[in-house]
C-alpha cells in the first residue's frame, strides 16, 4: 500500500464517568468520520481528542494457527488486525489507563462480552455484553481497502468511572477487529510558570499555564495558606479566589511579598458541560529582600590569630555551621592572638561594591566559659576604597553566645543600605572582661540588596548559543535603564545598546567567543550606576537549514518529509525523484549522520526524464546573517548509484566538486559549498534543491545535516577508498561474493567455512592462508581505517591487521599484528574503526611517512564479511 493512498483510522476521544469498577455500554446516537483518510471522529457530536494504542494478543484454541498481534501505532494511527472466526477471545493491554474503549469490527455482527483488566492484566469489575446488530452498532459508511472494501461498523462504546488497563473480549467469532481506547484522566491545566516548588521568584512575576483539555475559561486561586487554596471554591472563596471566568492563560498578581511562599491553583471551567474541573495546587517562594554575599567573594584578614586553625577565614567559610546553627568546636572560629589586647581587628574585603542590608553575626561560641572571648562591643567601619573609612552607626552590643551546639545567630546589625567594598570590626571589649585578653567570632554573613544585574541568560560560559539570541538577566533592584556592553574580549567591550527592559536582541557571528556585562543606571540614586560581573559565551558553529529531525508520520499536519521536500511524485517537473519511503516511517532511521533521522532520496532518470530533484521551499531566509559564508551538507551513497549530484540555491546550480563516484560509496561524505561563488541574493533564499543529473542514472541517496557555517569544517585532507574485493593478493579460504545487492560495487569479501579460527597468541602464522593485502599510497601523516562489515556473531567478529612500517598509538599483540576483536554484532553492513583489543578497544592511529604501503588483513575468527575500507588522514 503506497504512502499516497494509505487508509488509516485516526480516533480522538473524550472522558465519561459511570459505575466504578465496571464497564458500561453507551448507545451511539450519532457519530461521524471526516477527512480524506478518516482522521476525525465525533462521538455524539463531541470531537474526541486523544488515542491510546494497545497491543493485542490473540489466543488460539488447540489445533489452530497463531495470528499476528495488532500492529503498534503512534498517537494518531491504528491499523486493523485480522482475527479468525474460530478464535474465542482477544486480550488487549493499553499503554496507560483508559476510560473509553471503541471496538471497530468488520461487519458488526458478532456477540460476546467485554471484561475490564487491571494494571496486572487481571479481570476487574463486571463484564459487558454486546450483541451484533444492536443499537450500539452504527455503520461508518466508510470503505477500507485493507478489509477488501467491506463496510466497517463501529462497535461497543464503553466507559468506566475508574481507569482500566486492558480489556478481554470473549466471543464465538470475531471478524477483523481493531481496539481503540481513550485516556482515563482529564488533562487539567499544566505547565505552571513559575514551576512547582520554584524559589527565588521575582516579586513581579507573571504567572502562566497551559490550558487543560476541557478549559474554556479559568478560575485562579492564590494565597499564602495551603489549606485555603486547596479547599476554596466559587461558593467558599476564602479570600483566595483572585480571578473568575478569565479567558487568559496568565495572571498578573502585582508585587508580591519578599521571601513569602505562595500557593496557587487553576480550575478549568467548561460552560458547555456546566462543570468546573479542580486543578492541582502549586507553590513558589518569592525572592528575599537581600542575599548573602558568598564566602568565596570575601577575603578575611585580622590583626592576629591564635594559631593556623583559628584564622579569620573561619568566619566566612561555613565551618561549624549546619542549617544556620553553629557548633562549639573551637577550630571552626576565629580567635585573635594574645599579643594585641585592646586593638584586635578583623576585616572583610568583597570582590566589588555591594549595597549592604544586614550583617549577621555568630559570636564566639567556645565551650562554656570560653564564650568570654566573644565580642561585647566594637567599632564597625565601612569603606569603598579600603583607605577612607566611615563608622557604621548604631552597632550596639554583641550578644554573648550560649556556648553549645545548635547556636543560631542572634545578632543582626542594620547596615542601612551603605555602599561598601570593605568592612572592618575593631574590638573594644569582650564578654570575659579582664580575665580574657583575646577576641573571637564564629561566623559573619553579609546580606546585600541586588542592585547589579545578575543571573545572565545564556549562563556564564554557555556554548552553542544562537548568534541572534536574546541576552537577558535579572535586573538590578533599582535600575532605570540598562547599558549592555558586548565584545570579543574584555579589552574590546563597548556599549552595544541602552534599553529599558532587561533583554537585548544581539546579532553576532557564528563560531566565536564573546564577553558581556550590564551596567544598571538610575541617575536618582547614589551611586547612579552598578556594573555586573563580566560573563562569557560561545556561539554555535552552524545554523541548521534542515536536520530532518522534525518530520513524523502525523497526517494532516504538514510534518511528513515529502510534504516539505517536493519531489517528482508530487510535481512531475522535479523529474524521477521520490522523497521518503512508500510507507511509514517515511524517513530513514538507520543510516543517519547525526541524531535519529535522514532523508531518503530515490531517483530514476530513465524514460522521458534525465534528472531528479527534491526541493525545499524557504521563507526568504537570510543566508548572510551571523557571518554565514558556506553551505554544508552530508550525503550517503549506495552500491550501484550512478549520476552526477548537484545543488541549486534559488535556481542557481552548483555541481558536486568531489569525485563523482562518491555518490555510489556507502558512507557519509561532506560537501562544502562556497555561497559567495553562487552570485545569488543570499539575503532572500527561497528554495534549496538537491538533484542528480544523467540519462539512465538511478539509485538512492541519504541526505542529512544541511547547515550554514561562517567557516566550513575542513574536509579530510586525504581519504583513500578501497573495495574489499580489490585485493593485491588474496589466499583461500577467503573468497569474493556477489549475493548482497547492497554491497559496495556489488561485491564483498568473506570465507565460506565458519569453523575456522586463528585466535592463538601466534597470530595469523606464516602459512599465508586467509590473507588479503592492499597496496596504497599516502602523502604522509596519521591515519585511521574504517571498515564496512557484517559481523554475524560474537564467534565470527575479528581480524588480524598489520601495516609494516607504521607507527601505532596502541599496544601490539605479541604476534606483531593488531588483534581486532569483539566488533559489534550486526546483520547488516555497518562501519567500524579498526581498534586494538590488546589496548582496551582504543582506535588505532597509523602514522605513516609519505610513500606506498601494504595493508594486510587475515581472518582471526572466520565468518566476518568485509565490503569496503576507508583510510582517512586525521
Amino acid at each position: 500500500m503506497g504512502r499516497r493512498d494509505l487508509f488509516v483510522f485516526l480516533v480522538l476521544g473524550c472522558c465519561l464517568g459511570v459505575a466504578r469498577g465496571d464497564l458500561t455500554m453507551v448507545p451511539l446516537s450519532s457519530w461521524s468520520i471526516t477527512g480524506d483518510f478518516g482522521d476525525v471522529l465525533a462521538l455524539n457530536g463531541y470531537p474526541v481528542d486523544r488515542l491510546i494504542v494497545g497491543k493485542s494478543v490473540f489466543a488460539n484454541p488447540p489445533g489452530t494457527s497463531a495470528n499476528e498481534p495488532a500492529e503498534a501505532a503512534d498517537d494518531f494511527t491504528l491499523k486493523t488486525a485480522a482475527c479468525a472466526d474460530n478464535e474465542p477471545w482477544v486480550k488487549t493491554v493499553f499503554t496507560q489507563p483508559v476510560r473509553i474503549i471503541f471496538l471497530l469490527e468488520k461487519n458488526g455482527n458478532d456477540s460476546g462480552t467485554i471484561q475490564g483488566l487491571d494494571a496486572k492484566g487481571d479481570p476487574v469489575g463486571g463484564s459487558v455484553k454486546f450483541t451484533g446488530g444492536s443499537v450500539y452498532w452504527k455503520s461508518t459508511g466508510y470503505l477500507a481497502s485493507e478489509l477488501s472494501t467491506q463496510q466497517i461498523a463501529f462497535g461497543a462504546v464503553l466507559t468506566s468511572d475508574s481507569p482500566i488497563y486492558g480489556i478481554l473480549i470473549t466471543a464465538p467469532g470475531i471478524d477483523p477487529v481493531s481496539i481503540m481506547a481513550v485516556g482515563g484522566e482529564v488533562r487539567l491545566s499544566s505547565g505552571p510558570q513559575p514551576a512547582p516548588g520554584a524559589t527565588d521568584v521575582l516579586r513581579d512575576v507573571a504567572m502562566s499555564w497551559t490550558p487543560g483539555e476541557k478549559a474554556q475559561m479559568h478560575d485562579v486561586y492564590l494565597g499564602t495558606v495551603l489549606a485555603d487554596v486547596n479547599h476554596a471554591t466559587r461558593t467558599l472563596p476564602l479570600n483566595v479566589l483572585v480571578s473568575q471566568d478569565q479567558d487568559a492563560n496568565s495572571y498578573d498578581p502585582g508585587l508580591l511579598e519578599f521571601g513569602r511562599t505562595y500557593y496557587w491553583r487553576i480550575d478549568d471551567v467548561n460552560a458547555k458541560e456546566a462543570k468546573v474541573y479542580k486543578g492541582d495546587v502549586w507553590s513558589f517562594t518569592v525572592e528575599p529582600f537581600a542575599y548573602p554575599i558568598p564566602g568565596n567573594k570575601i577575603t578575611a584578614t585580622a590583626s592576629s590569630s591564635q594559631d593556623g586553625d583559628t584564622g579569620p577565614e573561619k568566619t566566612i567559610d561555613g565551618s561549624g555551621l549546619v542549617n544556620g546553627q553553629h557548633s562549639s568546636e573551637m577550630k571552626t572560629m576565629w580567635l585573635s592572638g594574645p599579643g594585641d589586647p585592646g586593638s584586635a581587628w578583623i576585616r572583610y574585603d568583597f570582590d566589588r561594591l555591594y549595597k549592604l542590608h544586614q550583617m549577621l553575626v555568630w559570636n564566639y561560641n567556645g565551650p562554656s566559659i570560653l564564650t568570654g572571648y566573644g565580642l561585647q562591643k566594637g567599632t564597625i567601619e565601612y569603606s569603598q576604597d579600603g583607605t577612607t573609612w566611615t563608622v557604621l552607626p548604631n552597632a550596639g552590643e554583641f550578644a554573648q553566645a550560649p556556648g553549645g551546639d545548635g547556636y543560631a545567630s542572634d545578632i543582626a546589625l542594620d547596615c542601612a543600605g551603605v555602599v561598601a567594598r570593605s568592612i572592618r570590626i575593631t574590638a573594644d571589649s569582650n564578654w570575659g572582661g579582664s580575665i580574657f585578653n583575646q577576641y573571637g567570632l564564629s561566623e559573619v554573613s553579609f546580606l546585600y540588596v541586588p542592585v547589579a544585574a545578575r543571573a545572565p541568560h545564556p549562563a556564564d560560559g554557555a556554548v552553542g548559543v544562537d548568534p541572534q539570541a536574546v541576552l537577558s538577566w535579572r535586573a538590578g533592584r533599582e535600575a532605570g535603564i540598562h547599558q549592555v556592553y558586548l565584545g570579543a574580549d574584555i579589552g574590546s567591550l563597548a556599549v552595544a545598546g541602552t534599553i529599558s527592559e532587561p533583554r537585548y536582541e544581539m546579532s553576532v557571528e557564528l563560531g566565536r567567543s564573546y564577553v558581556w556585562k550590564v551596567v544598571e543606571v538610575n541617575e536618582a540614586r547614589v551611586p547612579a550606576s552598578w556594573a555586573s560581573d563580566v560573563w562569557s559565551f560561545s556561539t554555535a558553529e552552524y545554523l541548521v537549514v534542515d536536520d530532518f529531525e522534525s518530520y513524523n508520520e502525523a497526517q494532516g499536519k504538514g510534518t511528513r518529509i515529502y510534504e516539505a521536500w517536493m519531489d517528482g511524485w508530487t510535481d512531475p517537473k522535479k523529474g524521477g525523484s521520490q522523497v521518503g519511503y512508500q510507507t511509514a516511517p517515511f524517513t530513514e532511521r538507520q543510516t543517519v549522520h547525526g541524531d535519529k533521522q535522514s532523508m531518503p532520496l530515490s531517483y530514476d532518470n530513465t524514460g522521458a526524464t534525465t534528472f531528479s530533484e527534491a526541493e525545499l521551499s524557504l521563507a526568504s531566509a537570510d543566508w548572510t546573517r551571523a557571518g554565514v559564508k558556506a553551505l554544508v551538507l552530508y550525503f550517503h551513497g549506495a552500491a550501484g548509484n550512478t549520476g552526477q549530484l548537484y545543488l541549486k540555491v534559488n535556481g542557481t546550480k552548483v555541481v558536486y566538486n568531489g569525485d563523482a563516484a562518491d555518490i555510489g560509496k556507502p558512507q557519509w561524505t561532506q560537501w562544502n559549498i562556497d555561497l559567495g561563488s553562487l552570485g545569488v541574493n543570499l539575503q532572500k533564499v527561497t528554495a534549496l534543491t538537491i538533484g542528480i543529473d544523467g540519462t539512465g542514472a538511478k539509485g538512492t541517496l541519504f541526505i542529512d545535516d544541511i547547515r550554514l557555517y561562517r567557516v566550513a569544517p575542513a574536509l579530510p585532507q586525504e581519504q583513500i577508498w578501497i573495495e574489499a574485493e580489490a585485493t593485491t593478493t588474496m589466499t583461500p579460504p577467503l573468497l569474493v561474493y556477489t549475493d548482497k545487492l547492497d554491497a559496495s560495487g556489488g561485491k564483498y569479501l568473506g570465507s565460506p567455512d565458519a569453523s575456522l579460527a586463528r585466535t592463538t597468541a601466534a597470530g595469523p602464522g606464516t602459512d599465508g592462508t586467509g590473507l588479503a593485502t592492499y597496496r596504497f599510497t599516502v602523502k604522509g601523516g596519521t591515519y585511521t581505517i574504517r571498515v564496512r562489515e557484517i559481523v554475524p556473531s560474537t564467534s565470527s567478529d575479528s581480524w588480524w591487521v598489520r601495516i609494516q612500517g607504521a607507527t601505532l598509538n596502541t599496544k601490539i599483540h605479541v604476534s606483531g599484528w593488531i588483534q581486532w576483536n569483539n566488533a559489534p554484532v550486526s546483520e547488516s553492513w555497518s562501519w567500524n574503526f579498526i581498534y586494538s583489543s590488546d589496548d582496551g578497544g582504543k582506535t588505532v592511529l597509523f602514522t605513516l611517512p609519505a610513500g606506498t604501503y601494504t595493508l594486510e588483513m587475515a581472518y582471526r575468527e572466520d565468518g566476518c564479511l568485509l565490503d569496503a575500507l576507508v583510510i582517512t588522514a586525521q
